[in-house]
């Protein structure tokens, strides 16, 4: 990153992806004044307390983890609710937010496991929650597609009637894949911080399945590069509002982003 501001001298960070390199990534940002735009991930560090540096597209961890524990307590009127996550910062953000979430409505967390990061040993997770109490009603996931899909599988096997919710970061195209078979698929949702990519009813959605189209003929529209679009699309008009503004921005340098410049 050092090399990207010192030599190649971007103006800013876009679409960082992941808690654990945005904690490393935001100090360099603010240290050499680069906005922090758009970063992939929910994590709380980015949000409070507030930075000048930072702009942020996406929905909170604890945004998702309160409308996943609203849905099941108030829809559903589940109250065995647990989590498993990835033992790390992301994963620390999630548990956080869930916990915050189920103490506004008076409730704890009825069990927990976790994954070591950059593992798919989910065994020693899944061992402890059936150890620690009896089936939970609803399941959160804070984790990627693998571990996520390979912790549902072996879980419906001992909790036939658990749902499962994963936060948006998992990818829901990738999750699906992972699971395999529709017994696999059944009750496991994944939350969105995004439009559906298909609702071409919305204007925006449908440009960007135009510029898809154009950039790949046989890409599929999904939640993730539209969320990319998106910020892509922020980051386009705000530097043709402000290049002036900017020392070495030159706005030509974005003329290839057919139509992004009208806002």
């Amino acid at each position: 990153m050092h090399h990207l501001i010192l030599v190649d001298q971007v103006f800013a960070i876009v679409g960082n992806v992941g808690t654990p390199t945005s904690k490393v990534a935001l100090p360099i940002a603010v240290q050499h004044g680069l906005p922090f735009v758009g970063a992939f991930t929910g994590a709380s560090f980015l949000r409070e307390p507030f930075q000048r540096y930072v702009l942020n597209y996406r929905a909170s961890y604890a945004d998702e983890a309160g409308s996943m524990i609203e849905t099941a307590v108030e829809h559903f009127y589940f109250s065995k609710i647990s989590i498993f996550y990835q033992d790390d910062s992301f994963g620390l953000n999630g548990l956080q937010g869930a916990e915050a979430a189920l103490r506004d409505r008076r409730l704890k967390i009825h069990s927990r496991g976790t994954y070591p990061r950059g593992t798919v040993d989910v065994e020693a997770g899944l061992a402890r929650m059936a150890e620690e109490s009896d089936d939970p009603e609803f399941v959160i996931l804070v984790g990627t597609a693998r571990p996520v899909a390979k912790f549902v599988k072996a879980a419906k096997k001992i909790w036939s009637r658990t749902f499962f919710c994963a936060v948006s970061f998992v990818g829901s195209a990738q999750l699906a894949a992972e699971l395999g078979s529709a017994a696999n698929r059944r009750n496991v949702y994944v939350t969105q911080v995004v439009e559906s990519p298909n609702n071409t009813a919305m204007p925006l959605v449908s440009d960007y399945q135009q510029a898809l189209l154009q950039s790949d003929a046989s890409a599929m529209p999904d939640f993730t590069s539209l969320e990319g679009y998106i910020v892509g699309r922020f980051l386009a008009k705000t530097m043709s509002d402000l290049w002036r503004t900017i020392p070495g921005l030159n706005l030509s340098n974005i003329s290839n982003f057919s139509g992004l410049r009208e806002g």
